[in-house]
């Protein structure tokens, strides 16, 4: 509307236009408050993803250091074993042989095994029914 067909409105024309401004104010302010929302409602979601993806790895990077951790505990284990055979030999063929024996019951087992195991109903003697 131009100034020269505003200056023809009369006073309660002027100010019916002023009142329909003034809602499709309230309208637009309303919108940009729920936008505004939806946005922060967004970033918030998008930070969240990315904290998520660093602790996902950080929960790797445990998983592996507990699996290197299971690895080096069977090397040591079969490196004792190695040594004692060793110090038995030196003792007695006799010596050997019950050592020998009592390591072919231990079975060869690597960290994904070891792991892995889930407690069965009945393994642990403390446990009563």
């Amino acid at each position: 509307m131009t100034d020269a067909e505003l200056k023809q409105l009369k006073r309660g024309e002027l100010l019916e236009l002023l009142y329909e401004q003034a809602k499709e104010i309230e309208r637009l302010e309303r919108e940009n408050r729920e936008l505004t929302r939806r946005l922060d409602d967004k970033t918030i979601m998008i930070n969240n993803a990315g904290t998520l993806a660093d602790a996902a790895l950080a929960l790797n990077g445990v998983f592996e250091a507990a699996d290197a951790a299971v690895r080096q505990y069977l090397e040591n284990i079969h490196t004792r074993l190695d040594r004692l055979q060793d110090a038995a030999s030196l003792l007695g063929q006799d010596a050997a042989d019950t050592l020998g024996q009592d390591a072919a019951d231990i079975p060869e087992r690597d960290s994904a095994d070891i792991i892995g195991q889930e407690d069965k109903p009945g393994d642990d003697e403390d446990t009563q029914v």
